[in-house]
Order: C-alpha cells, then structure tokens, then sequence
C-alpha cells in the first residue's frame, strides 16, 4: 500500500503469473479464426494506463522490453523504473506477444496519486478547475483506493464521470480481489465506467455504498486469476472495438461515444460459465458476475451489425447490432422478426450520469443527475407490442439488462421508456444479439416436438379404442 494523494490510499491490485489462454475463453480465438489479417488489432487507438507506484516510486513498465518494441511511452508523472505490476499490466493490455490489442502504440502512463491530483482528475479544493482533457481513447485502472472522507470519494468519482462524458474515452477500473472485500471507494463506484470483475467470483460484492448504495458491480468479468489481469483484457477488447470503429463509416456513432462500447461489450458477454447467473427487473445484472463473461467474437458481431434506429413501421434489419440516440423523443421501440428459435437474447441498454459543478469547480456539492430509463422486451403483432416477456427497471443503476434463454420464433420488439430525463435529454447506447439454435440442435429440437405430439396423438388413439 501507498499513500501518494492526502485524501486517498492507494493499492495495486494483485497480479501472478498468468495462463495466457485467456485468448480462447473470451472469443478472440474464435474472431481470430474467422477474420484472419483483417483481425482488429487496436491500432490507432491511444490509451492511458494508471498505476499505483511500488515502494520505489516506479509506475511504469519496462519500456525497453521487446514485449513493447515499437511502442511510444509518455511518463506523465515524471520519471520511472520498471515497476512489475505496471509491466504484467502492459502486457495485458498493449503487449506485443500476450494481448489482445498489440496494435496500440502510444501510451501515457501516470502514477495513480498524480493521475487523481493534478496530473487528470484534480482532486482536492487547491486546484478549483475542471479535470484536464483526455485524448486517449481507453484508460485502464488496475488498482484501487480507500478515501480519507466520504466527500473526497464522491469528488473523485464524479470528476471521473464528467471527463468521460465530456471527453468520450472508455474507462476500464477494476473491483478488489477478494469475495469479502467491499467495492473500493474509487473507481468501482464510478456510473460512467466499466467495472470489471473476474470469472471465479473471487471480487467485491455487495454494491455500491455511496452516492447511491446498492447499484450492482461489476458489469463484466473475465476469466483471469485477479482483478489487475481482467481489467487490461476488458480494456485491450474495448481498443479493438473502437480500431473497427474507425476503420467504418458506418460505425461513427462507435467512437466516441463511450455508453455504445461498454453496451456493446455486456450485450456480448456470456452467460453459460455460471449456472447461477441470474437477474431481476430490479436487479437487471447478477451481483456477482454482472452482465457476464467477456467475449470479443460476441461483441464484434454485435458492432459490426450495425447502428439502427427505432420505428413503429420498419423492422429492424439486423439480429444483431446498436444504437446511440438521445431521449428527448418519446418512448421508442425497436421491432423484430425472428425467422428461427434463438438459442438466447441479450440487450444492454446504458447511459451517463451527468455531473454539473459548483461555479467554483466544487464537484462534490454540485448536481449530479441520472435518467431513469427503463427496456422492456416483448411480444408483438405488426407494429403493435403485446405481452411482456422480460423488463428490466432498475431505479438506481444506469444500465438496464435483458436476457431470454430459448426464444420461440416470432415476431418482437425492444421498448424504451424514459421515466425521468436530465434537461435536453439523456444519450444512450442500445446493444442487442440474437443467437439462433445451431443447425443441429435445431433439427434435433423439432423432432422431439415431432416425437412428443406423434406420443400425445398414440395415446389420445389408444384411448380411444379402449
């Protein structure tokens, strides 16, 4: 442990050795498999990496590593040795051999105790200005902080959600090893980034405990031994997202507008590693694996079906795919027809909290405001909804969650209801897949439907005749 900012303790997370075979277990083999050379790479995109120091100052990782050749570092809190936490990180996240997104080439790297002071979130009363501006796409938060007081936990939080709102980067923070630990004061209590977990479970629980307790975390695992490891492979997933985003005309809304990536990685996550997984309408995630298992081949798919609108005359094309829209409409739908039976159904609808400042850059006491939007999923006939098959109404959480196992071919739609709204609305982003029943298990479905009546049709007959 560190102290590096009067008002926060800082921890690096725990991180070991790690199987790298990670890579199959999160779809990217599988991507990999299908897109060959075109495989997205996170190339182009900029990150940001914040560390705790270790006991010798050190916050960065080895840079002149072959691990990381052809990389441009910018120390952001002055100089550094090789600290290993920041090393096994960087690995994860940008590595050349063991990431996901070897592609990324520029990286700012900053102590934690600068990042929360004047180096980003300018935390505390001397500074009386905004967060600085961040032109990296992705940043990765592998460690964690106990405040000294309530009121500098919440000014740190919401300096966090403004800057991601305002500048439109991804947050990638990680949840404390540990099922007996509590969610950490900073960032796991962040709205507007993604909290990240790990698929054994071995994590925080039990919600958040301020600035409205009881909003689930995390929102998304992945299958490695520690929190400090699953966080850069959720963040490396999110630089190759926004690499394809880029790259497509058709994906601009992608960008930089983080609410569509975190929606589109929690829409894309699966479900079948934990046969306790299970929501509520009020509870809309799990509270121990959140919206699931990363799974980069899951939410490719669902970026690369495209952004489409809602309409109550038009299906919508695309089994999977999103939407980035503002709420100042009335309650909008979104239409399908299912020509098969879906394996499942997932959508994940997100939003920002907005966060508004005293005119003395007083963020703790200025207005923080939340739109209560409700998804609903239903049956339809035409373009008429009919009954409910699963809600998700969570009054305190800015994400909603829907998840159906074994869909009967038809015809549906997606509904979205705002109950409240900020002053000029309210952007948020909408991710959907639809997995239909394999070829096999299909075929196999319908013939013990076959079997089953031809068995109902016997014994009607046999008694009959008796």
């Amino acid at each position: 442990m560190n102290i590096r900012h009067a008002a926060f303790f800082l921890t690096s997370l725990i991180l070991s050795t790690t199987s790298f075979a990670y890579k199959s277990e999160v779809g990217h083999d599988q991507l990999e498999q299908k897109l060959g050379s075109a495989m997205p790479t996170g190339a182009g995109i900029k990150v940001t990496q914040v560390e705790a120091p270790d006991g010798n100052d050190n916050y960065a990782p080895n840079t002149g590593s072959s691990e990381f050749s052809g990389k441009t570092f910018n120390l952001m809190s002055g100089p550094s040795g090789t600290s290993s936490h920041a090393n096994g990180v960087a690995g994860l996240f940008y590595g050349n051999t063991n990431s996901m997104a070897p592609g990324v080439t520029v990286i700012d790297s900053y102590s934690a105790g600068n990042w929360v002071g004047d180096g980003f979130l300018r935390v505390g009363g001397i500074f009386s200005s905004d967060p600085r501006v961040e032109d990296s796409r992705v940043q990765n938060h592998s460690w964690v902080a106990s405040a000294s007081t309530q009121t500098a936990a919440i000014e740190a939080t919401r300096r966090l959600d403004f800057a991601i709102n305002r500048d439109g980067f991804v947050s990638v923070a990680g949840l404390n090893n540990g099922s007996g630990s509590v969610v950490p004061d900073l960032l796991g209590h962040a709205y507007n980034s993604i909290t990240v977990g790990v698929s054994s479970g071995n994590h925080s629980r039990n919600g958040t405990r301020f600035d409205e307790a009881g909003r689930l975390k995390p929102d998304i695992v992945a299958p490695l031994s520690n929190t400090s490891s699953a966080t850069p492979v959720v963040a490396s997933a999110a630089a190759m997202l926004l690499e394809v985003a880029d790259n497509d005309a058709g994906l601009a809304n992608a960008r930089h507008n983080p609410q569509v990536t975190k929606s589109i990685l929690m829409a894309g996550a699966t479900k079948e590693q934990f046969p306790s997984w299970g929501r509520t309408s009020e509870e809309p995630i799990d509270p121990v694996f959140g919206s699931g298992q990363l799974n980069v081949y899951n939410s490719h798919r669902i970026l690369t079906g495209g952004e489409h609108g809602a309409s109550l005359s038009t299906l919508v094309p695309s089994h999977s795919g999103w939407d980035f829209v503002n709420t100042q409409s009335s309650d909008l739908f979104y239409f399908f027809d299912f020509e098969q039976a879906l394996e499942t159904f997932t959508a994940n609808l997100t939003w920002h909290r907005l966060i508004s400042p005293t005119v003395t850059n007083d963020f703790a006491n200025g207005t923080a405001t939340l739109a209560e939007i409700h998804l609903t999923f239903y049956e339809a006939d035409g373009f008429t909804v009919g009954n409910e098959v699963q809600t998700s109404i969570s009054g305190i959480d800015n994400l909603q969650h829907i998840f159906v196992n074994t869909l009967s071919a038809g015809r549906y739609a997606l509904g979205i209801n705002v109950v409240s709204d900020a002053a000029g609305g309210t952007d948020y982003g909408l991710a959907w897949d639809a997995v239909v029943i394999p070829e096999p298990r299909f075929a196999a479905l319908l013939f013990a439907v076959a079997a089953g009546l031809l068995l109902i049709r016997r014994k009607r007959a046999i008694a009959v005749s008796s």
